[in-house]
């Protein structure tokens, strides 16, 4: 709706700079692609739909679709009119461009801009839908926009399947039960946030969280593909032709290809075509769409003081990615950035880009008091939000150590000018690192003003992470690392398969019953640590945790492995443990097959006005206060919904909307208002549930949570074994609020069903006897209040039948004390002990257990010879120095499992395992012991990189074992042998251009030649061809090297042989023959060395090959060039018997070449017969070839003769086979016996 008559101002997308640096440093884009056979686009409607804010009749809009390589599909352009608020219009046809594929729409951008007459805000609902051939109408709705003078773009990706995409895929990743199945899947459960948010999610207009999380993802897969281990799993997940995770349109693929070709991990010894320059990229491009020098840091709007809504605003949260995506980029070398051609302007283009990216993050120097104050209002400060004080100085931070300081633009913008006010870069004197100091302390102390804060916990993990992962400054790294170590121990204390329920700060409006999106780290965690049973296809995109996962995915942070291993062994858990640093009661009790936890103290709003106590500003509202919550340890069932999101609506809960503190919890006991029981929360029958109705009272619920009683279409409880009961009475008086409370206990999941099924009916029978509550009320000086007293089983004793002992709670729903709320007595002492930060059974070094301390190393120490032995020792210690430490030691190469071995104990109290392995794989290995723990000590990791390096001489013996395996016939082990070769050489040759002659022989020869020979043949033309290929580059750089064209030569022809057995490469096989002979040719011509090896290969394959294709005059013509060149070399040196056979064969060659053409039978027959002639003296005086004569006399010639009319010259040559095979049969009748027998037949039945 317009308020002003101004035009729009012309926003900048990047400065003059940023357009010659886009020209030289990236690739230009990729052409559309025409696919056919499946539904093309023929036409696009667009409708729009108003909301309650109008689009002015003047405002000019403009929509594009283009495909996933940038190229543009079609438009639709103009006025159109007002748009009244709650109207509808369209459809607007749009301009179909190019008639594209579904398959090249699919992952496109939808792109829409306003330009308005001055003011105007609509809001609106956007609907497209698209006509392809040959099916049906594709819909795609992008609802809830807002679009403004102030936000005049937007951009949503087109995904036309949209079903399967509109989740994150975990379902293929096996949830873990342990550390040792938490550390194996690290890698897997980082890649379906990243694939989602690079390859769909919409958001890449260079403006606001959205856009940039989508940067920060692409970089993070391009360097989760450059890890061997990422890679690997990547490649298990989606590379082979039955994908892990369903891609069946090939979205993913496709994404991937376009990032990061031959991103699939190859096979052994085959080349490695991983190239990521073309995602690093598209990298840069989506970094220069970000505008430079523009955004306003900081809370977005404040009465009085800025307005928000522009999206240019939170511009902290876009320049903390900025650095993020920065921080990643800085450590790979120019020549991925930009590609290995000009290496010579890498440095000048590595300089450009520090500049553009100074421009985008462009707040640097030293503090401004905008940082902590964004402005004042009646003479009073208004203090700028913690997240945002801690997202604007920790870019501050990082910028000023890594990127250079660019003076302010001559158009003076605003919000530059106001924060950017001291030059200074030294963080150690400008106040920044001693802000930082500062705040992490304070955290350290008393926890964050903003605790577990809704929404804005991400905006905290951005600085923190950043601060963690890519500051020089070691001490910087320490405390950034103590606060997150802070974060995932409320994490791991307060919840179960990451599901968590806490009082927060910040925004009540975000209040949800939703258990892993309350604050940042639950969605983090499910990244870092894994566990989460349902769902496994989480949605993905805005309000759902894909960003905050994709931060995750991004990050190299893990938690302290005590930590995970606190989550998933329950011999570790039975802990109490408080977190108050803002005497906000934050409490949890962890049993060792769930978590009870929730409650709160509602706190005062964490940024109270200066000068009258006003809580002024979006958000800033008092701390909340949640429903206690019992949250069951979970395993994946069958049948489970894999979609929604976990809510504690579902759980057994205590909820109270009375009072102000409601913190009434304990080991094994909570209270609050009401109890209530979610409708599926156990399996429905009497042994597993049991209800109870008392007059004037709540409900009672006996339940029992074990494997038995997992209820119908929900995980499982397989794992599990404890019982809660739980009841409530109602109000005596309207002034008495009602209180209800909630028992359980523990049992042994070893027990049989009948030993269960008995215990939990003792359980029920004791709460409703022994521990019945008795009710009274409590006298308050304000108004009155009730006090239930329980008795609590004991918890060492599972089958409580005839027990009368037990603990006595007194639990008070009541205003006697500071605040109204809800309070416990455990044998007349206060339950809540919590007294600062972190108190309770746990703290930042550990648990009721002890934090095991590990050590990996190996001999040789970090590097070693492939095939050769290298053994790795791990040691487990507990840090006090305790003995008795028991269990196994699993040994990972990335997340392949090598071996577990059972430890030994060592000394002073340490326990090891070795593992010796000469199997490694080539190449940088991330190995990784995982020490399961026992019921004393908790499990730990250490990980070591390891690298598997090659040498000549081993990779010489393999190659020689292969082709001795061939030889044998043990054709499968002798290709992995050479294969082996193969690996070795090519790093060889990776790191000594000298070994590339070497690799190139071997490519052809055995390599190409046993993979043709075993039927592999695809994999023979790749190999082959690479070796051509590299032999063709050594004479490029080395030229009038013979040997390397002589190599060239024979690589040509090996591979040539190798091809002939298949028929559909027989042309292949002829070019390349071909080619051998016109490569070699100028190398005889020069040298009459190679003239021997010319009429070889002139006869075969060249002519045996064109013959056999049937192109006879070739054949012909090569096969007559052959003879007389070894004609001419046997009068040159007639004793050289080399040169004797050469011709003989040269001529049967061609004979045999020529025959199948009825017109060359005659000059077949008399080239067969000059075969014989040739050899026959030559067998005279060496006996080795008196069987190659006999064989040639029966075939061809015999059979030529006759054909040809020449029958008498036939029979005498028969006499003579019989002649030959008389005498070979006496020295090997074996061999030559049936040899003999053939002539004299051949012989009779040429004289019959």
């Amino acid at each position: 709706m317009k308020a002003s008559n101004r035009r729009g101002r012309v926003r900048s997308i990047g400065a003059a700079l940023a357009c010659v640096f886009l020209v030289g440093l990236l690739e230009p884009s990729a052409t559309a692609e025409q696919p056919s056979a499946e539904p093309i686009l023929q036409r696009i409607d667009v409708f729009f739909h108003t909301n309650d804010n109008d689009k002015d009749h003047d405002t000019r809009l403009k929509v594009v679709i283009t495909d996933r390589n940038g190229g543009e599909v079609a438009d639709v352009e103009g006025e159109f009119g007002q748009f009244k608020d709650n109207t509808d219009h369209g459809p607007f046809p749009m301009r179909v461009k190019v008639p594209a594929p579904v398959s090249l729409i699919n992952g496109g951008l939808t792109t829409m801009t306003i330009d308005p007459n001055g003011d105007d805000t609509w809001k609106f609902n956007l609907r497209l839908v698209m006509h392809f051939s040959n099916s049906e109408p594709k819909h795609f709705d992008f609802g809830g926009t807002e679009m403004s003078e102030e936000a005049t773009v937007k951009v949503w990706r087109t995904v036309v399947y949209a079903g399967e995409y509109g989740r994150m895929n975990f379902e293929w990743i096996p949830q873990p039960t342990d550390v040792l199945g938490s550390t194996r899947g690290d890698y897997a459960r980082r890649i379906p946030p990243l694939l989602w948010e690079t390859c769909v999610q919409g958001e890449n207009t260079g403006r606001g969280e959205g856009s940039l999380t989508h940067v920060m993802a692409t970089a993070s897969l391009l360097r989760l593909i450059e890890d061997p281990t990422g890679r690997a799993e990547l490649g298990a997940a989606l590379g082979g032709n039955s994908p892990l995770i369903p891609d069946e349109p090939l979205l993913y693929r496709d994404c991937l290809d376009r990032h990061a070709p031959g991103w699939r991990p190859p096979a052994l010894g085959h080349r490695d075509h991983l190239n990521t320059t073309p995602g690093w990229q598209i990298v840069i491009a989506d970094l220069m769409r970000v505008p430079a020098f523009t955004g306003k840091p900081g809370t977005d709007a404040m009465p009085g003081c800025r307005v928000g809504g522009g999206d240019t605003d939170d511009w902290d949260v876009t320049m903390a990615l900025v650095m993020r995506v920065w921080g990643m980029m800085r450590t790979e070398s120019p020549a991925v950035l930009f590609g290995p051609e000009d290496p010579g302007s890498h440095a000048a283009k590595f300089d450009t880009l520090k500049k553009e990216i100074a421009s985008r993050a462009w707040l640097q120097g030293g503090t401004s008091k905008y940082d902590v104050g964004i402005c004042t209002v009646l003479g009073a400060r208004v203090p700028e939000t913690e997240n945002h004080t801690l997202l604007i100085r920790s870019t501050r931070f990082l910028h000023n150590e890594s990127l250079p300081l660019l003076p302010t633009p001559s158009h003076k913008p605003e919000y530059v000018e106001m924060y950017n006010t001291d030059p200074n870069p030294d963080n150690r004197t400008n106040g920044v690192l001693g802000y930082i100091e500062d705040f992490t302390n304070g955290v350290m102390k008393d926890d964050f003003l903003e605790y577990n804060a809704r929404p804005y916990g991400r905006f905290q993990m951005y600085g923190l992470l950043n601060l963690y992962e890519f500051a020089e400054n070691p001490a910087v790294r320490t405390a950034a690392k103590r606060v997150l170590d802070f974060l995932a121990l409320k994490h791991a204390a307060e919840s179960r398969d990451n599901r968590r329920i806490t009082p927060y700060r910040r925004i009540q409006d975000t209040q949800s019953p939703v258990m892993i999106k309350g604050g940042t780290p639950d969605s983090m965690f499910e990244v870092w640590v894994g566990g989460l049973a349902q769902p496994v296809n989480p949605q993905a995109g805005p309000t759902t945790p894909s960003g905050e996962m994709a931060l995750a995915a991004s990050a190299s942070y893990r938690p302290p492995t005590w930590m995970p291993d606190l989550m998933f062994d329950r011999r570790h858990r039975d802990y109490l443990q408080f977190f108050n640093g803002r005497n906000h009661q934050e409490v949890a009790y962890g049993g060792p097959d769930f978590t009870l936890t929730g409650g709160g103290r509602i706190t005062p709003c964490p940024y109270p006005g200066t000068v009258i106590d006003l809580c002024a500003g979006s958000g800033n509202d008092k701390g909340t206060t949640e429903p206690i919550v019992l949250i069951p340890h979970q395993r994946r069932a069958d049948g489970q919904d894999v979609h929604n999101q976990p809510s504690y609506r579902n759980e057994v809960r205590l909820e109270s909307r009375w009072g102000e503190h409601k913190s009434c919890l304990e080991r094994n006991v909570a209270c609050g208002e009401y109890l209530m029981v979610g409708d599926n929360v156990v399996r429905d029958h009497p042994d597993c549930k049991q209800t109870f109705v008392q007059q004037g009272q709540q409900n009672s619920y006996g339940l029992r949570f074990d494997g038995s009683c997992s209820p119908p279409g929900g995980p499982s409880y397989e794992a599990n074994c404890f019982f809660a009961y739980g009841g409530g009475t109602k109000n005596l008086t309207e002034e008495v609020p009602q209180l209800a409370y909630l028992v359980t206990h523990s049992c042994d999941p070893a027990m049989d069903e009948p030993a269960r099924k008995k215990a939990f009916t003792s359980f029920v029978e004791y709460m409703r006897t022994v521990g019945a509550p008795a009710y009274a009320g409590e006298a308050c000086p304000r108004w009155p209040g009730l006090r239930a007293t329980v008795k609590q089983p004991p918890a060492d004793k599972i089958d409580l039948t005839g027990e009368t002992g037990g603990r006595t709670v007194t639990m008070v729903g009541n205003d006697c004390d500071d605040l109204p709320g809800y309070s416990m007595k455990i044998d007349g002492r206060p339950s809540y002990q919590g007294a600062g930060l972190i108190t309770g059974d746990l703290s930042l070094t550990g648990g009721r257990v002890p934090a095991t301390i590990m050590s990996l190393r190996s001999t040789p120490e970090h590097v070693s010879v492939f095939g050769e032995p290298v053994r790795f020792i791990a040691t487990a210690r507990d840090p006090g120095g305790r003995a008795g430490l028991s269990g196994t030691m699993t040994f990972l190469d990335g997340a392949t499992v090598l071996a577990t071995i059972p430890v030994t104990p060592g000394p002073d109290g340490a326990v090891f395992a070795r593992y010796e392995t000469g199997a490694l794989p080539l190449g940088s290995r991330r190995i990784t012991a995982v020490y399961s723990g026992d019921a004393r000590f908790s499990a730990a990791t250490a990980t070591e990189p390891h690298h598997v390096g090659a040498t000549l001489d081993r990779a010489k013996a393999l190659n020689l074992e292969g082709r001795n395996l061939w030889t044998q016939g043990v054709r499968d082990q002798a290709i992995t042998k050479v294969m082996e070769a193969m690996a070795l050489i090519r790093e060889l040759a990776a790191a000594d251009p000298a070994h590339r002659r070497l690799m190139a022989e071997w490519l052809a020869f055995p390599v190409s030649t046993f993979h043709a020979a075993a039927g592999r043949y695809d994999e023979a033309v790749a190999l082959g061809n690479e070796g051509i290929e590299m032999f063709t580059q050594l004479i490029r750089e080395n030229p009038g090297d013979d040997a390397l064209v002589h190599g060239l030569a024979t690589s040509q022809r090996v591979v040539a042989g190798s091809l002939w057995d298949k028929p559909e490469l027989r042309e292949q096989a002829v070019r390349l023959a071909l080619d051998a002979v016109a490569t070699i040719r100028p190398l005889a011509d020069r040298n009459p060395f190679y003239r021997r090896q010319l009429a070889e290969w002139l006869s075969s394959p060249a002519s045996v090959f064109l013959a056999g294709t049937g192109r006879f005059a070739e054949a012909a013509t090569a096969g007559d060039e052959s003879i007389a060149m070894f004609t001419q070399l046997v009068k040159e040196d007639p004793v050289r018997d080399d040169y004797v056979s050469g011709l003989a064969i040269a001529q049967v060659n061609l004979a045999t070449g020529l025959w199948p053409s009825p017109e060359h039978r005659a000059r077949s027959a008399g080239l067969a017969l000059d075969g014989v002639t040739t050899l026959r003296p030559l067998a005279a005086r060496n006996a080795g070839y008196r069987p190659r004569l006999g064989d040639w006399i029966l075939w061809p010639t015999i059979p030529y003769l006759v054909e040809a009319g020449r029958k008498p010259e036939a029979i005498t040559l028969a006499r003579e086979a019989v002649g030959i095979f008389t005498e070979l049969e006496k020295i090997d009748p074996v061999t030559y016996g049936p040899k003999l027998a053939q002539a004299r037949q051949t012989l009779a039945d040429l004289e019959r």
